[in-house]
């Protein structure tokens, strides 16, 4: 009697929870710190290959390499998501794009880095319309006057 060889992609299966095709379909396998489903491949003997399961996913429908220089991105914004039918092939923009689109970005107060917060940006449009320049008002709230320059054009601090 001889062993059986399991696939790829029957291990593959082994950790996904198949739902309706509108539900998303869980990775139960190992997951990495940002939530993303993890297989591990042995390819000779002795390298291991790390796959994301989404990717992998993606591939088993669409074929081997077809997100060559390509992200894979969830439509459900579920990264534990391995259903082919909440994937789709994108870009680095494509996927800051959709993210934006969604409101799932830091921004403001919300950023990590921010050094302003709404009242302080409002006060700065305040000063604009007065015309003070962009160099005074930057030098007032202690940040660079191109940045004064973004938040009065409107690209930066949309929100408020």
């Amino acid at each position: 009697m001889g062993t059986k060889v399991i696939t790829v992609t029957d291990r593959f299966w082994k950790y996904v929870e198949v739902r309706s095709i509108d539900e998303c379909w869980p990775w139960i396998g190992y997951r990495n710190k940002r939530g993303y489903g993890v297989l591990f491949v042995r390819m000779d003997g002795e390298t291991t290959v790390t796959i994301l399961a989404h990717r992998f996913s993606y591939e088993l429908v669409h074929g081997e390499g077809s997100l060559a220089d390509a992200l894979c991105c969830h439509s459900c914004d579920t990264p534990q998501c391995v259903n082919p039918a909440h994937l789709f092939r994108g870009t680095n923009q494509d996927n800051r794009n959709d993210c934006v689109s969604k409101g799932r970005h830091a921004r403001g107060e919300g950023h990590p880095c921010h050094k302003l917060d709404a009242t302080q940006v409002k006060s700065i449009r305040l000063y604009g319309k007065n015309g003070w320049s962009h160099r005074k008002i930057g030098q007032h709230f202690c940040i660079d006057h191109r940045i004064v320059g973004r938040i009065l054009a409107n690209e930066l601090w949309t929100h408020v």
